[in-house]
């Protein structure tokens, strides 16, 4: 069996998508950002980015590659998305019970491509302090769907990353996740079950993983 391989000492978050419902705000604060620029900024172009760096993203639909001006589109979307949602995001149904839970047996983390300003001015103080760790896309040389984040965050656990499981819902995560050694599980959220098939596991809902081989014994 393939779980014999891994060890479940640990779970790793991406947040966007996976955690939080926040997929379409992020959309609609690129779009009015690119719009500024002259960029129509399509859902079907966006989506598959999910996960890469801001930077990334900036540099991709905007064709600049000045890095002064990526920052300032970047500091543009990361100022609307923090005012328009500062304390105001929304959880799946069950995110809360799930990881208060899991924080009572293991060590939890967050790994996200979103910067630190930007999750720490829209999720609650009392949420993130349930995670033993947090790499945020500002923290780390290369972003999903390199290995980096994922090893980051399993080194600040003091864990292999085969000891850790990754919970993700986009391909990019779930391309950085494996790359990094980690075991996977995917959430269709955002994508359908054949866009996430890379994964070692596939749930609908979030509080689905209890409920997967690698997990279940909690």
């Amino acid at each position: 069996m393939v779980t014999s391989m891994y060890k479940c000492k640990g779970i790793l978050f991406d947040f966007d998508g996976t955690l939080a419902n926040t997929m379409q705000n992020h959309y609609h604060c690129w779009k009015s950002v690119f719009g500024a620029i002259g960029v129509n900024l399509s859902e079907k172009d966006y989506y598959p980015m999910e996960g890469a760096s801001l930077m990334d993203i900036a540099k991709k639909f905007s064709k600049f590659s000045d890095p002064k001006e990526l920052e300032v589109l970047v500091r543009n979307k990361k100022d609307r998305y923090i005012n328009l949602y500062k304390k105001k995001i929304s959880f799946y149904p069950g995110v809360s019970d799930l990881v208060n839970y899991l924080s009572t047996k293991m060590p939890l983390g967050i790994v996200t491509g979103g910067h630190r300003d930007q999750l720490e001015n829209t999720v609650p103080r009392e949420f993130l302090r349930l995670f033993s760790t947090i790499v945020c896309g500002d923290e780390t040389e290369k972003n999903k769907p390199y290995p980096d984040p994922y090893q980051t965050a399993a080194r600040k656990l003091e864990l292999n990353t085969a000891e850790c499981v990754v919970v993700e819902n986009a391909p990019l995560g779930i391309k950085s996740a494996l790359n990094a050694g980690c075991y996977c599980i995917a959430v269709t959220t955002t994508c359908n079950k054949v866009e996430v098939d890379e994964a070692h596991e596939i749930v609908e809902k979030i509080v689905d993983i209890t409920k997967t081989k690698i997990i279940n014994n909690f």
